[in-house]
């Protein structure tokens, strides 16, 4: 009877475990416009004007879809993306051209640490995005670190607020 009791007991408290690891991301699901006043570009980096972000979270597989407004030049990207650790290959239109785009993304702790890395007129570039909610879960800052050819290009920090 004691050993059934504890093998219940440890079998509660792997499930709480599990669930608890599981629970422990934030859902970024949800509609978010960038908050132009609270977003900032340093160095050589371009913020947006404007921009739009649907993003749809089921288990490890995130669909994000953006409409943005940089220097007057309007762009949509759809992109779908897994929590895997595995590159998620996607097309997105990158100085008149379509560009093949390959993202890795973790999780360190609470932060979703999105790795892109593309080619553009011969030019390798590099993207890493660091994505945080706010406690309340109505605010989205994605720092975003820009390398072209090894050379820092700059930061951009995006914040969004939740629409829906």
């Amino acid at each position: 009877m004691r050993i059934r009791m504890m093998l219940s007991a440890l079998a509660l408290l792997v499930v709480g475990a599990v669930r608890m690891h599981a629970q422990s991301h934030p859902n970024f699901a949800g509609t978010w416009s960038l908050d132009p006043a609270k977003t900032v570009a340093e160095g050589q980096g371009a913020a947006p004007e404007s921009a739009t972000r649907v993003i749809v979270q089921h288990g490890d597989t995130l669909t994000v879809d953006t409409e943005s407004m940089t220097a007057g030049n309007a762009q949509k990207t759809h992109l779908v993306w897994g929590t895997d650790g595995k590159p998620w290959k996607n097309t997105v239109m990158v100085a008149g051209e379509n560009a093949e785009v390959s993202s890795v993304l973790a999780w360190d702790g609470a932060t979703l640490v999105v790795r892109t890395s593309l080619s553009v007129q011969g030019m390798s570039v590099e993207q890493i995005d660091r994505w945080t909610l706010s406690a309340d879960g109505k605010t989205l800052t994605a720092v975003r670190g820009i390398t072209a050819d090894g050379n820092d290009i700059g930061t951009v920090t995006l914040t969004y607020i939740k629409k829906s």
